[in-house]
């Protein structure tokens, strides 16, 4: 290192599109921010991006060199400049048994690397271009004793392929080990093919290590963690009004909002979707210190979705319950992801997912006072929600209990795309639904149990959220105008 052994990495050129619109230019590279150059990085973010990006050394990992040439352990060093030319996948699989082939091309990436050996120390600069990997993976169905019939794909993982074609197209050893010192007998170009052949068989020895030991103890791990997840969520505990309570089956709004929302949800999910088109989204869905997925857009889609959706209104005792049918309804969300790692580039990607639903319910139990509901007028109602929510007051103890979702379930249908733009990121998310799709082929009702699930645990977050809107609503006052109950319930859907 004192000698100059390992030069300093050049940074990266500057053609960043966004710098170039603020007026700071880097001055070596004035030339290169040219229409086709911006045009590129915008097309093709993640690809510049994974150019620039800086890959630190995992210091303390190593292995042992092949032909006994004994170990090396890395204590620092890092990598830059990662292409990848082509991402190709192919959907292998049969029923339950998971099968993914994957085939990577024109890798290139530079790295100095800096590790200790039992006779010394070795530092490397190594250059790989025009290298590829194939791989093909099968992982086998796990059933548990809990849901024997529902069995998840968490089997035993088998690295069924692997062929690894590393090209060194650079490389240079120093260090006082007996390796580094005894590689100055080597010209470069035979060094190279020599390091090149070493690499590639343990390379796919360590990805089938990884895969059929560390994959498959993991797998173990989360199918007896998941296992449990498949059981239907336990039902809410039932509880005993404090006073004569609403039975929603003689409710007279009630029965009209069935009978509307019987002959006319399609109609509603039509206007709901035009709503969403015009509603400013912009929420962060994660956010941490070195990225952050905002929501930017929701829609509604479908052939013909306003005639083929339905909907059941349920109310019986001191439950409502409703169950929306959407066969011919496709949800699409567009999310922002942006990465601002430090000391890294940025990046700032946007990814549309699509998902399709066969149904949704959602049950509510509403214990409502009798007698206050029926002097509540319903003009007052709708405009001081509030006064229908003290109806439920001190109706139940705990008091927030008297209003509380107690179902929230869907029924997936095998409907999930993601989308993006740029040629790296398209032929990532070409991966993403080639393995969401065989999940769906082969484990659509351990998916469902297990969405439904989540859906179950996050039911409380929803009821304090839900009663902490109802808390912060103004107080009950007479209304200011008369609508009318038929206004009233039209001013409603």
């Amino acid at each position: 290192l004192s000698q100059g052994f390992l030069p300093p990495r050049p940074p990266p050129p500057c053609v960043d599109v966004e710098r170039a619109m603020a007026g700071r230019w880097c001055p070596a590279a004035r030339l290169l921010l040219v229409l086709p150059v911006a045009h590129a990085v915008v097309a093709d973010r993640l690809r510049t991006w994974m150019e620039d990006l800086v890959i630190p050394m995992p210091a303390g990992k190593g292995g042992d060199l092949p032909m006994g040439l004994g170990r090396m352990n890395l204590t620092g060093g890092e990598c830059w400049g990662l292409k990848v030319g082509a991402l190709e996948t192919e959907d292998n699989s049969s029923g339950p048994m998971l099968g993914l082939v994957a085939n990577v091309t024109g890798i290139e990436i530079g790295c100095s690397v800096e590790a200790v050996m039992d006779d010394g120390t070795m530092f490397v600069n190594i250059t790989l271009a025009s290298s590829s990997l194939q791989a093909a993976i099968l992982v086998e169905p796990h059933s548990s004793e809990v849901a024997p019939s529902m069995p998840l794909p968490l089997g035993r993982m088998m690295l069924t392929h692997c062929l690894a074609d590393i090209v060194v197209a650079n490389i240079s050893m120093a260090g006082t080990s007996f390796v580094a010192s005894s590689t100055s007998m080597f010209e470069p170009d035979m060094l190279a093919g020599m390091v090149g052949g070493f690499i590639n068989d343990p390379l796919c020895d360590a990805m089938r290590a990884a895969v059929e030991v560390q994959g498959g103890d993991m797998a173990a791990m989360g199918a007896g963690m998941l296992s449990y997840l498949l059981l239907p969520p336990p039902e809410m505990e039932a509880l005993a009004a404090l006073r004569p309570a609403m039975d929603w089956a003689e409710y007279p709004p009630a029965i009209v909002s069935r009978v509307l929302l019987a002959e006319r949800f399609g109609l509603w999910v039509g206007r709901i979707s035009d709503m969403m088109d015009r509603m400013p989204f912009g929420q962060a869905l994660v956010s941490t210190g070195a990225a952050s997925l905002t929501l930017r857009d929701v829609s509604i889609s479908g052939a013909h979705a306003e005639e083929q959706a339905s909907m059941d209104f349920v109310g019986a005792g001191q439950h409502i319950g409703v169950t929306a049918h959407m066969r011919a309804i496709a949800f699409s969300a567009a999310l922002d992801l942006n990465v601002m790692a430090p000391g890294q580039p940025a990046l700032s990607e946007r990814f549309v997912v699509t998902l399709g639903l066969d149904s949704f319910s959602l049950g509510l139990r509403a214990h409502v006072d009798k007698h206050r509901l029926g002097e509540l007028g319903l003009d007052q109602a709708m405009q001081f929600p509030r006064c229908a929510v003290d109806c439920a007051g001190s109706m139940t103890n705990p008091a927030h209990d008297a209003l509380a979702l107690d179902r929230i379930a869907v029924d997936l249908r095998p409907l999930f795309e993601l989308g993006a733009n740029g040629t790296v990121e398209m032929q990532i998310v070409r991966l993403v639904n080639t393995v969401v799709a065989a999940l769906y082929a082969g484990y659509l009702p351990a998916l469902n149990a297990l969405t439904n699930s989540g859906l179950d645990m996050a039911r409380n977050l929803v009821n304090d959220r839900l009663w902490a809107a109802f808390d912060a609503l103004p107080a009950c006052r007479e209304a200011e105008s008369e609508i009318g109950v038929g206004g009233g319930l039209v001013t409603t859907f």
